[in-house]
């Protein structure tokens, strides 16, 4: 299934049971292996192996991805600590 505003370039092999959200781009010449899911505003430059999430540009393993931004998100609590100013 594809959502509003996905773009798939070239020539791309797109297996069964796959979901891209909104605003996905898809790069060519590569394989979206079944059962996987792109979440919205993501970049796929490479293959992505099946039964999984992946999100973010370029595309990574969603977990990791939200994981990351959390830690974005803190880096100015954590620099306000170190600097003693909490």
């Amino acid at each position: 299934m594809f959502a509003a505003q996905v773009g798939v370039a070239g020539k791309v092999t797109i297996g069964d049971n796959v979901l891209l959200y909104g605003q996905v781009g898809v790069s060519k010449d590569l394989v979206i292996e079944s059962n996987t899911v792109v979440l919205a505003k993501s970049g796929v430059g490479k293959s992505l192996p099946g039964g999984k999430v992946w999100f973010g540009i370029p595309v990574q393993d969603a977990k990791d991805k939200m994981e990351e931004l959390v830690w974005v998100k803190r880096i100015p609590e954590l620099w306000d600590k170190m600097r003693g100013d909490y």
